[in-house]
């Protein structure tokens, strides 16, 4: 998830856009940790992946057909789709250049983060969306994922913090 979300989607909404924030702040992890990880991360507005140092954007066409995620730039033998095979199997036809350059950023992720071996099974990735099912209070996972983001020790307890009360030790 891109931590700077707010530099890539414009809105007058001001609801809208502190929910962005909040949101993406949450949401976002600075490292791919397993093969599972790593194919589920999504294509756009990713922080993590960037072209000319930059973060990937959007892509209309693609997003409308589902292809959304790095799982859909992969074959069944976990190598990157050619751009003769992608405009098959997804009846989308990119541009060659922005096709090879996203493959490119992509497998940068891949070759930059801790884990590059496709096959490597040992740690199973959990996307935060799951967890937040899986709780019973949510606000206190979500409070202690925005403490770990931010490398503070908490000084209030979750109840304060779903009253709006952001108060924490430096």
């Amino acid at each position: 998830m891109v931590r700077d979300t707010l530099s890539t989607i414009t809105t007058l909404d001001a609801f809208l856009k502190e929910l962005l924030g909040i949101w993406a702040e949450v949401n976002f992890e600075p490292e791919i940790t397993s093969k599972d990880h790593f194919l589920d991360q999504q294509l756009w507005h990713n922080s993590l992946i960037k072209i000319a140092n930059k973060t990937v954007v959007f892509l209309k066409n693609w997003f409308t057909k589902g292809k959304t995620r790095v799982k859909h730039l992969l074959g069944p033998d976990n190598n990157f789709l050619s751009l003769n095979d992608f405009r098959c199997k997804y009846e989308i036809d990119p541009r060659p250049l922005s096709f090879y350059v996203l493959i490119l950023a992509v497998k940068s992720l891949r070759t930059d983060s801790n884990f590059q071996d496709l096959q490597n099974t040992e740690h199973k990735y959990e996307p935060l969306t799951t967890r937040i099912l899986q709780v019973k209070k949510a606000t206190t996972l979500i409070y202690k994922k925005l403490i770990s983001n931010k490398n503070l020790t908490p000084d209030v307890k979750p109840k304060e913090v779903a009253r709006g009360l952001w108060t924490t030790n430096k």
